[in-house]
């Protein structure tokens, strides 16, 4: 179940030392996000459970602590060059 979205320029952020001009980010309106939810609510146990475990090994193999690390110590030497 994929939520449909566009990519859009960055509205705000909740730390300013963060922001970048131009910079953008996935939008869904409340709608797409509601039938998203509601999709997923009709599906059956075990299809939740196989949806969750496939969603759980791809945020840890994208956002795991080893790419993570990698994430911050770039950001660092971004920070620390300015």
């Amino acid at each position: 179940i994929e939520i449909p979205h566009e990519e859009i320029i960055q509205p705000f952020t909740s730390d300013p030392a963060f922001y970048t001009e131009n910079q953008k980010c996935a939008y869904s309106s409340p709608v797409r996000v509601k039938n998203a939810l509601e999709k997923f609510l009709k599906t059956t146990l075990a299809e939740r459970k196989k949806i969750t475990q496939i969603a759980k090994e791809y945020f840890l193999k994208t956002y795991g602590r080893e790419n993570a690390l990698k994430n911050i110590e770039s950001r660092l030497v971004e920070i620390n060059q300015k």
